[in-house]
């Protein structure tokens, strides 16, 4: 996989990092630093798919958000 759009948003409160993959419901996971949750979502991007099968659910196409203008 890897081609779905990933947020990658900063918690203070939680002293880590969150990446998460909006087109694909429930794939996040939480880190210590930004490339350790990306790394950690592209490998629960990679397992979504039999699990969604598995659960009877379709599997949406890779889908991209523009970057917000500067």
């Amino acid at each position: 996989m890897g081609d779905h759009h990933i947020n990658l948003s900063s918690s203070d409160e939680d002293g880590g990092d969150i990446a998460d993959t909006p087109g694909l419901p429930g794939c996040s996971a939480f880190e210590s630093s930004p490339p350790a949750a990306v790394a950690a979502v592209l490998v629960a991007e990679s397992a979504w798919p039999a699990a969604a099968v598995a659960q009877g659910l379709g599997v949406p196409e890779p889908c991209y958000e523009a970057a917000p203008a500067s």
